[in-house]
């Protein structure tokens, strides 16, 4: 019961810094940079290191976060977002299957272009207009999936150079 507590309790700490980290890339960062976003390059990191569903209700916890404090209407970013999450582990656990480079580029593309094709289904079913210019679009959907894609594959190279994390990883796949 204490160790749920625990775990719990550093998710939403760790959920709320990855909030205030996306939060200054959205506002003190220039155009290209500013379509990084975090909880999609979060989520695909801990898909391909920890390969485990509960990236989905973090991610659903973290767009929770992010609707509460935006000013458009609720629940549009957090179904996209928790969705894409969903459809990206479901790739990761059921297709690709392993943590090979192309993998890691394929779940960040899949998660970042659904989670657009959800917001744009969404907010046009609620009378929406989130892009009003459809190659504004086009560029901010390639620079976010340039951006998760390659940040997201950096932090997996940094991970498997780190010997803690590879000897973990070679002893848990053996118990």
């Amino acid at each position: 019961m204490i160790a749920l507590l625990i775990r719990t309790s550093v998710a939403l700490v760790l959920t709320i810094g990855l909030l205030l980290l996306h939060l200054f890339f959205q506002y003190t960062l220039p155009y290209p940079l500013v379509t990084i976003d975090v909880f999609t390059i979060a989520a695909v990191v801990y898909i391909v290191s920890a390969e485990r569903g509960a990236v989905v209700w973090y991610g659903a916890i973290g767009y929770f976060l992010l609707e509460a404090i935006s000013g458009g209407t609720f629940g549009v970013y957090l179904l996209a977002g928790t969705l894409s999450i969903l459809l990206g582990y479901w790739l990761h656990a059921y297709v690709v299957t392993n943590q090979v480079w192309h993998g890691v580029i394929l779940v960040a593309t899949v998660i970042t272009v659904s989670k657009f094709a959800l917001l744009l289904i969404t907010s046009a079913l609620l009378g929406e207009v989130l892009f009003p210019d459809v190659s504004r679009l086009f560029s901010f959907v390639g620079y976010s999936i340039v951006g998760a894609s390659g940040i997201s594959l950096g932090l997996q190279w940094l991970m498997a150079k780190t010997p803690l994390y590879t000897t973990k990883r070679l002893y848990s796949t053996y118990e």
